[in-house]
């Protein structure tokens, strides 16, 4: 029931509102007129440069003189010209304006031509009507421009050049930056008159050596560029050292025509030892071209890849991914060679399209839904995926194969299941699902899922007394991993009423759930506990949730703090330890009661129960402990122990010790 004094006071506060737009308005106004949209009006017009170029991205600011003491101030939001430079400033009250222009790489600029606000022209503004033709010519800033070269004269594409003003007090700090192309030319715009240095930085793995202009190791030793108002300098120029040789080519499909976005990876077994390893890579141009440059006199080999969106680890593909020169394996692939820092041209790719998966993904409404599609291979570790679109329906491009194709509706960052997952055709397990078989330069369709939403636990908290408790913390836990070890999935808490639910769980083929409870004042008043068991998720009682489904009962009584004392939670572990000099002793890292709980929070002791059967042990009651065996090599070692909380002991447990191996004894493992 809503408080009497509650329901006066919003009366009192309706009255005075309703009487105060009665009395402020004349008598035949309408008391909620106020709220009615005023008319407005709009501006347009189109900005171009100095060279006589529209210009994009311009902001465009409106400004009025609300109180006419000359004081100009922004007035609503700005607007931004477009590619072909003109814009469209809208939703503005009829009245007087003046119009400022801004870009980063020209000199602001105000309507009519004025470099001020206050000397600016007026514009008026009529309701409903588009005030056209307020159109402005920026100035330029200074520039810088010039072209990166290697030795040979070469141009070197992807280099950063990065402008940096003299703060004044001996300090250059970046300010402006821009990027040489395939030719080597670079521009950098939107310079103030001043002095300037320049430094210029090849992209990683390019094999090329940064300098600054001219010639310079440091920015110290680098020569001053002096850049006037408005003024463009050229020739500021770079020849870098380093590998000289280049690889280069165009991606193209099976009817010839250019492949933007592809990647040339180029590749290089450096040790002879048969494994090739990343070099660089270039991505193609709207031409099908790539370039790589700064290669040293060797061999290589080159990849050619094209997919749309890495799902994780899993590519959508456009099309099929090949070795030069048309090699389907790296092994099968056609070196190339370096020599003398030579340039290695028309080393081309022509790729096979790739084969296509395509259906649609709803829920049981036929409604579309959000989700993942991942798809793996049934006799390899292929792997492709890719979003549902917002009709519902994807496609994802595959290599020809056997696939078990996974529906998937969640986020591994949020404990929440909206739609349960499931694989195709409908079942909850990749040993019972279907596979979808694609041939070559073929599309498989209708391969289709509807997903069910998650299921929901209810249940009520009461009391000793059978009164229901609220303010009852209670959460879902979960072993996804099946190592016996229960993680928080979700968590709600109970109403006035002691209710509770908790949405979004449940699965398939239906998931396990244990339910914890713990008291939120301060200091509780209830004991946690946990649902059909004895203070941990682990000694819990399974609550299984399918897809869809209402589990309801999931009831429990708290008894009062302090009433009872639940013996800790003792974990096993598999602990490395690492030899210590200075003690002669094998030592561990992390001790044994680091993964141990006690659920009324009292600190824990270890205590030992039964040591290695061979060499000296000692465990301390923080839970660390020394280890030296009997004899050496020595591969594992057990013991068990118990934690006590003062009051009572855990269950024993097993610790299995491990001897940590000098890395520079490790296989090498490459990925």
């Amino acid at each position: 029931m809503v408080p009497r004094h509650y329901v006066l006071t919003w009366m009192l506060i309706c009255w005075w509102l309703v009487n105060s737009l009665l009395t402020s308005r004349p008598a035949d106004a309408h008391p909620f007129a106020a709220a009615q949209a005023e008319p407005t009006g709009q501006v347009s017009g189109m900005v171009i440069s100095d060279e006589h170029h529209p210009i994009a991205s311009v902001q465009v600011q409106a400004y009025t003189d609300t109180d006419g003491d000359g004081t100009w101030q922004e007035k609503g939001e700005s607007a931004y010209t477009r590619n072909d430079g003109t814009y469209t400033l809208c939703c503005l009250v009829p009245g007087i304006y003046r119009i400022g222009f801004t870009s980063s790489y020209h000199d602001p600029e105000f309507y009519d031509n004025a470099t001020t606000v206050g000397s600016a022209t007026d514009v008026q503004v009529t309701a409903n009507v588009t005030t056209a033709d307020i159109n402005a010519e920026l100035a330029h800033k200074g520039r810088i421009r010039g072209h990166v070269t290697d030795q040979r004269g070469e141009p070197i594409n992807h280099v950063w050049v990065r402008v940096y003003p003299n703060d004044g007090d001996g300090t250059w700090s970046w300010i402006q930056s821009g990027e040489t192309g395939d030719e080597g030319a670079y521009t950098v715009e939107g310079l103030d008159r001043g002095t300037y240095r320049v430094a210029f930085a090849p992209g990683y793995g390019s094999g090329f050596y940064g300098e600054y202009y001219n010639n310079a190791a440091t920015i110290e030793e680098a020569t001053d560029i002096f850049v006037d108002k408005h003024d463009t300098v050229y020739d500021i120029d770079a020849v870098l050292e380093g590998p000289t040789g280049r690889i280069q080519g165009t991606v193209k499909d099976e009817g010839d025509q250019p492949i933007a976005g592809a990647i040339a990876l180029v590749q290089q077994d450096s040790d002879g030892d048969g494994y090739w390893s990343n070099v660089i890579y270039d991505e193609t141009d709207e031409r099908g071209f790539y370039m790589v440059a700064g290669l040293a006199d060797g061999t290589y080999r080159v990849q050619f890849l094209d997919y749309i969106f890495r799902y994780k680890r899993c590519s959508n593909l456009r099309h099929i991914e090949q070795y030069y020169d048309h090699a389907e394996t790296l092994a099968a692939a056609t070196d190339i060679v370096i020599e003398k820092g030579k340039t290695q041209k028309h080393i081309d790719a022509n790729l096979a399209p790739a084969a296509h998966i395509r259906g649609t993904v709803t829920d049981l409404a036929g409604t579309p839904v959000s989700a993942e599609i991942i798809v793996t291979g049934t006799t390899n570790d292929l792997c492709f995926g890719t979003n549902v679109e917002r009709d519902g329906s994807y496609d994802v491009g595959v290599d020809p194969g056997s696939y078990y194709i996974l529906f998937y509706a969640g986020d591994s960052l949020v404990s929440y299941v909206a739609y349960t997952w499931e694989f195709y055709n409908d079942v909850a397990s990749e040993v019972a699902a279907t596979p979808v078989t694609v041939g070559p330069r073929s599309t498989v369709a209708d391969i289709n899922a509807q997903l069910a939403p998650g299921g929901t636990i209810r249940g009520t908290v009461t009391g000793p007394d059978n009164l229901p408790l609220p303010q009852i913390q209670v959460t879902a836990y979960t072993d996804e991993d099946g190592d016996g070890i229960w993680q928080p999935f979700s968590t709600t808490q109970t109403d006035a009423g002691g209710a509770y639910a908790i949405p979004g769980v449940g699965g398939y083929d239906g998931v396990n759930y244990r339910i914890g409870l713990r008291d939120l004042r301060t200091p509780p008043q209830y004991h946690p506990d946990v649902y059909g068991g004895m203070g941990y998720p682990e000694n819990g009682t399974d609550v299984t949730v399918g897809e869809d489904q209402e589990v309801t009962g999931i009831d429990s009584s708290m008894v009062p703090y302090g009433s009872i004392n639940y013996a800790p939670l003792a974990r096993p572990d598999h602990l490395v330890v690492t030899w210590d000099a200075a003690t002669a002793r094998w030592v561990a890292n992390d001790t044994v009661l680091a993964n141990d709980v006690d659920a009324e929070a009292q600190p824990l002791q270890a205590v030992l129960i039964d040591p290695p059967e061979q060499g000296t042990f000692t465990l301390n009651t923080d839970g660390s402990f020394l280890y030296v065996p009997a004899e050496t090599p020595w591969s594992s070692a057990t013991f068990t122990y118990r934690a006590d909380d003062g009051n009572s002991e855990s269950d024993t447990v097993t610790v299995t010790i491990l001897p940590a191996v000098s890395q520079q004894y490790l296989p090498i493992i490459r990925r």
